[in-house]
């Protein structure tokens, strides 16, 4: 995981911590740092694969 999506993880979880979500609300939340996370790791193939990406 690359540092800035690492801090961007970490500040977008404590900024849902504060808000309280309802269970729902959390589910949501949760899918969408997995799809971050899945991003993050198709990036970091492409730069492993593709030089200059």
């Amino acid at each position: 995981m690359t540092a800035k999506v690492a801090e961007a993880r970490a500040s977008l979880r404590s900024a849902a911590e504060a808000m309280e979500l309802s269970a729902e609300q959390r589910e949501e939340f949760d899918r969408a740092m997995a799809a971050l996370d899945e991003l993050d790791r198709r990036i970091q193939r492409l730069r492993e694969t593709s030089p200059g990406v």
